[in-house]
Order: structure tokens, then sequence, then C-alpha cells
């Protein structure tokens, strides 16, 4: 190891795909056609013109579903996010998912990425039932 920086590390879309599974529930669940191209945000709202009550209850069913549970990690990821613990230490995960899934996340990485983060913070942005954290916040307290 050369050094120790602290990276932090945003989970879905970097080291997971989440949209990829997200997709294929919704269009299985509500009989959609939707692409990873009709989505400009992470939004169900924004994306498929619910509402924010629709939205909330579609994601709690997606985080129910083996769909959720079969995401993949992103290609390339796990031979990058080694390259670099490797060089710089056991690095750090900052997502906005909400807690209700908290023990699903952090199997996820550590099935996927075991012994690469030393912490696991989700900040709650994300359709959660207790106030959001800035992910910015999150880095300034890692230090």
């Amino acid at each position: 190891m050369d050094m120790v920086i602290k990276i932090a590390f945003d989970m879905d879309e970097v080291l997971v795909r989440l949209m990829d599974k997200l997709i294929e529930f919704h269009n299985h669940e509500y009989g959609t056609s939707l692409m990873l191209e009709d989505f400009k945000t992470y939004s169900l709202e924004d994306s498929v013109g619910c509402s924010h009550q629709e939205s909330t209850e579609r994601l709690h069913q997606f985080f129910k579903s083996g769909f959720f549970h079969g995401i993949k990690p992103v290609p390339g990821s796990q031979d990058n996010v080694s390259l670099i613990v490797d060089r710089y230490g056991v690095q750090q995960v900052i997502t906005a998912r909400p807690d209700l899934i908290t023990s699903e996340t952090i199997d996820c990485i550590n099935s996927f990425y075991p012994r690469q983060f030393s912490s696991i913070n989700l900040t709650n942005q994300w359709h959660g039932e207790r106030p959001a954290i800035k992910k910015s916040d999150v880095c300034k307290k890692l230090g």
C-alpha cells in the first residue's frame, strides 16, 4: 500500500447495477416497457409519471422482490475497487439508499466486495423514513 487516502464510493450504478433490475421489475409488475434511456434521474415519479406516494410503494415492493436481490456488480468494478484498496487502503461506501434496506445493502457489498470497505453509510435520500443526510455531510464526518 502506497499511502492511505480516503475514497468514498457511491453504490448504485458505480458498484452495482441497480437500475437494470429496477426496470426489469417495473416492466414485469406494471406492464411497462421502460428502458434505461427513459430515466434522466432515479425518480420513478419523473420517469413513469406516478405520484411520490406511488413511487415509494413501488420501490418498497422492488426492495422485497427477487429482482432486487438479483443485482450484480458493475462490470470491472470489483477489479478496480481491489486495485484502489491495494494502493490506498480500505475505503467507504456512501449511498442514498434508505435505512429500511440497510441489511440487504451491507450483505450486497460484503458479497461482491469482501473486506474492501470499512463503512457503508446510507443517507436515506431515496424514499426513507428518517430525514435524509447529504452525502457531502457524510464525507465531512468521515474526514
